[in-house]
Formats: C-alpha cells, structure tokens, sequence
C-alpha cells in the first residue's frame, strides 16, 4: 500500500471518479460530502454539501467543467468543477507512444526507452 485517504468520515465511500488528467480524484459516502482530492499528493482541496442522504454515484463530464453526483434522497446534484482542477495537466516526465518507421532487414531497432513503438505497414 502506497497510501490510505478516508475518503468519508462517517460509514463508507461509494464512489469514486478520477479527471481526465489523473491529477484529481473525486469521491463521496455515507456523510453526504462530495471531496474533490489531489492524486499524487492526497490531499483534500475542495469539499461540497448538499446531500441530505448518502452519494452514491459520481461522474465528471467530458469537458471536466461538471461533476455529477446522485445520493440516496434522489437528488442529482450539479457541481462546477473548480477552474485548477479543470486545468490540471499530467506530468510532463510520463513515457510518450512513438512510431517507428519500418526498419530493413538486418537493422537493428534504435533504442527507445521509456516510450512504445509501433510498426506502421505501407
């Protein structure tokens, strides 16, 4: 285990969404508390109420402006999603996919570390 977050401080998380970037995760439980947290640093930075019954289900839209959540009440609750979490970007030292031209008979393949290479055919 890398890290333990508790996610609800009252009973059980039941459910979880990660943005687009992977940088923020999303989560909410039985204490009716919607928490918006950092990734790689666990840290809790936003936090919203409105649920008078325990969240159920999250979803972030498409364009990572709205978070979604539905609680046990059978309310549906639209949230906006903080501007720096909609503008998170991945770190940029993550491995990157490259093509690689064919290569001839008897040549030997370049090295590329960190990445994946693909064949393409003509």
């Amino acid at each position: 285990m890398i890290r333990k977050i508790d996610g609800s401080e009252e009973g059980e998380l039941n459910a979880l969404a990660i943005t687009h970037s992977g940088e923020h995760f999303v989560t909410g439980g039985e204490d009716t508390i919607l928490r918006i947290w950092g990734y790689d640093d666990g840290q809790k930075y936003y936090e919203g109420c409105g649920h008078s019954g325990a969240i159920t289900k999250i979803q972030i839209s498409p364009d990572q402006k709205t978070i979604v959540s539905v609680g046990t009440e059978g309310a549906i609750f639209i949230w906006n999603t903080p501007i720096d979490v909609q503008h998170a970007k991945p770190e940029s030292e993550l491995p990157t996919i490259t093509k690689e031209k064919p290569k001839e008979k008897n040549e030997k393949a370049p090295s590329q570390k960190g990445s994946v290479a693909a064949s393409k055919k003509k």
